[in-house]
């Protein structure tokens, strides 16, 4: 089980950023986020090999664009 922005999700083995994008609903492939795990922020550069530990405290903060 990992929480994100304090709402339980179900962790499974080799979870990485994109599985976890993908299970709340995001659509794009690099979305403008920044993902912070267990007081860590995770670069997106990151995103596709760093692993999700069980029991992880994620925040997921979407960026704002404009113009």
């Amino acid at each position: 089980m990992i929480e994100v922005n304090d709402t339980p999700y179900d962790w499974f083995t080799n979870m990485n950023m994109y599985n976890l994008l993908k299970i709340m609903g995001y659509t794009l492939k690099n979305p403008s986020v920044l993902i912070n795990i267990n007081n860590e922020v995770i670069p997106k550069s990151k995103w596709d090999t760093y692993i999700i530990p069980d029991n992880a405290e994620i925040t997921v903060v979407n960026l704002l664009r404009g113009g």
